[in-house]
């Protein structure tokens, strides 16, 4: 029987781990206060917004040679051509399964195409109180979390939305737990997002060709990639909206002069913490652990790809930037026939309606 982690569960845990300073029980307090934060039961404090004086004060100081580095020259030349790229869409799914039997089809993934990893699995999700599937919130920004103290004692937490996304789901973060098992979390933070990444295509693909409804998986497919044209365009847009803030003294006057105004239109409380610490490595992480799992994705075949991470993991390799163009290509092979179905679609309802 699987069993799942409960926010009481947590509690009690977080308790336990206030009654000693050591430092094993200082990450547990960590760990613990981030489960209950993320399930909405810790309670926190509206934030103030920042004041004028000292959102200008950050952008006065702030060094625009920050975006000079070849993170941001990739994002730059990646969201000018994924820029009018929107796959906004929803997928429906019809038919429901229960938790055990999407561990099933997980575990069947992993004999399928990846056995030496099988054990892993099988001891994660066998681990009592380890996993929590809740009732899909859409307030809450995630669809999946790990937390992890020691090799022993990790959880995850699925936002529960539809069996073939929570499959990914579960395959993307039980890697995560897998990796910090066999000592790859010691490795290049940059790649850490890779193994999750790149077997949630593997996944989605096991998906595509197994289950009777072959256009969900392909639906998925794509809004999993869309989630990480979504990031590339973001911080373009928000780098961009920095540099203008510097160079256009026109448009940080209006700003400052209307700063009230425009604090939410422009997010400034987001800006203000870019200006203060920069993106963290962990998110920039996640773009160029992206465009590396697609390279291998694409490239490579799947009985070696753990070599390849661990390529990647341990410095071996880098993120070539001749492999940009590749990726760019096949995203925007694989948005072309879905616009056109979209305008088709659109030419049916307008021809039906006589508009």
């Amino acid at each position: 029987m699987i069993s799942s982690w409960s926010i009481n569960d947590i509690k009690l845990n977080l308790e336990n781990a206030k009654l000693s300073n050591d430092e094993e029980n200082l990450r547990k307090r960590i760990v613990y206060a981030n489960m209950l934060s993320d399930m909405s039961t810790l309670k926190t404090e509206q934030k103030a917004r920042i004041s004028k004086n000292d959102f200008f004060s950050k952008l006065n100081s702030f060094d625009i040679s920050y975006f000079n580095n070849n993170f941001f020259k990739l994002i730059s030349y990646m969201a000018s051509k994924l820029k009018d790229i929107d796959m906004d869409f929803k997928i429906t799914f019809t038919d429901k399964k229960t938790p055990r039997t999407i561990f099933r089809m997980c575990n069947d993934f992993y004999k399928k195409n990846s056995r030496d990893d099988l054990s892993y699995f099988n001891k994660i999700i066998k681990t009592d109180h380890c996993i929590n599937i809740t009732t899909y919130n859409p307030k809450l920004n995630f669809i999946g979390r790990s937390y992890i103290i020691s090799n022993n004692e990790y959880y995850m937490l699925i936002n529960g939305h539809n069996y073939l996304e929570d499959c990914a789901t579960i395959i993307h973060e039980s890697k995560h737990i897998e990796m910090h098992m066999k000592g790859y979390n010691n490795g290049i933070a940059l790649y850490q997002e890779l193994p999750s990444i790149l077997y949630e295509f593997f996944m989605i693909d096991y998906l595509s060709n197994t289950d009777s409804n072959k256009s969900e998986a392909a639906l998925l497919r794509m809004r999993n990639i869309d989630k990480y044209i979504d990031m590339i365009n973001t911080i373009n847009k928000e780098a961009e909206f920095v540099k203008k803030m510097i160079t256009n003294s026109s448009f940080y006057y209006n700003l400052y002069e209307n700063y009230s105004i425009y604090y939410d239109k422009y997010d400034l409380e987001n800006i203000y913490n870019l200006l203060d610490s920069g993106y963290s490595q962990r998110y920039i992480g996640v773009i160029i652990s992206f465009v590396v799992a697609l390279d291998i994705y694409l490239s490579s075949k799947q009985n070696n790809v753990n070599n390849i991470i661990s390529g990647y993991l341990f410095g071996i390799y880098k993120l070539k930037p001749s492999i940009i163009d590749k990726i760019l290509e096949y995203i925007i092979s694989m948005y072309i026939p879905y616009e056109e179905e979209i305008r088709k679609k659109q030419k049916i309802l307008l021809t039906k309606h006589n508009i």
